[in-house]
């Protein structure tokens, strides 16, 4: 069985290909984030995300949800703490998103906009626009709402555990192109969400498994073409993606429901021949 639905595409509309991306997207409508060159009297070494910015009310609450499935993320969930804003490793890392500049095509920025929400994530020809709103009954979706939440609540304990600052904050060259996060960097979200639903749809279709984790990382990559991860925490959100899936596999009850999930998915997303 061949994929049944078509993509519904997201499309920001970016004139004057030569011009530049700032104001490209200015006149798309977008606001654009006001960088500091460094934030003033602060040492770069001493830089953390806390006395840089601060939560948004919205970030703060995922932070502070409780978890239906987790039982000790503490315990059960481990991750290595960043470099430090002064190592070598940083300033590589740095040096690196400065590079990445050269990356902000249209056809990138327009991705990158599109993906500020799991909506917009593509993963081969589905999108989640796709996998969310296409059917009234989707088991598919109804796995992904049920388990993602506490997913997103794991990254951000993670988040507020490291507490690092953004990279923008470490250059004023980096330059983001999207409003920077209002919390920290480490681990990537958006790197452990579409990691996450890559290894999901991989079980689901095994014969597109290196298509679907291609495009996951891609995902979280494109955050740090926007300047707003390093790619340590794209990593990192990988990593935590992974062991979130291994543990809730665990139960029962979610293998059940990922093999109804797996059912639906084939009879009409896509079945490998």
């Amino acid at each position: 069985m061949r994929l049944l639905i078509i993509p519904t595409i997201f499309v920001v509309t970016l004139t004057q290909a030569n011009a530049d991306h700032g104001l490209m997207l200015k006149k798309a409508g977008y606001k654009l984030p006001q960088t500091k060159e460094i934030v003033l009297n602060q040492e770069k070494s001493k830089m953390t995300f806390k006395n840089t910015q601060k939560f948004s009310k919205r970030d703060y609450a995922r932070l502070t949800n409780k978890f239906k499935y987790v039982q000790s993320w503490e315990n059960d969930f481990k991750l290595p703490a960043p470099n430090n804003n002064d190592s070598s490793q940083t300033e590589k890392e740095i040096s690196e998103l400065i590079g990445l500049k050269k990356q902000r095509t249209n056809s990138i920025i327009n991705d990158i906009q599109n993906e500020r929400n799991i909506y917009g994530f593509r993963f081969g020809a589905i999108y989640g626009n796709d996998i969310f709103f296409n059917y009234e009954k989707d088991p598919v979706r109804d796995f992904l709402l049920e388990y993602i939440p506490d997913l997103v609540t794991l990254t951000f304990k993670f988040k507020n555990k490291f507490n690092r600052v953004r990279p923008s904050f470490l250059s004023n060259q980096i330059k983001p192109i999207i409003p920077i996060p209002e919390h920290p960097a480490y681990p990537s979200a958006h790197s452990s969400k579409a990691n996450f639903i890559a290894i999901v749809l991989s079980n689901f279709s095994p014969c597109l498994s290196e298509v679907f984790k291609t495009d996951g990382k891609r995902i979280a990559k494109n955050r740090e073409i926007a300047g707003v991860h390093y790619s340590s925490d794209s990593k990192a959100g990988a990593v935590l993606a992974r062991q979130y899936y291994d543990y809730i596999m665990r139960s029962e009850k979610t293998r059940k429901e990922l093999m109804i999930a797996k059912s639906f998915w084939k009879e009409n997303y896509h079945e490998c021949p």
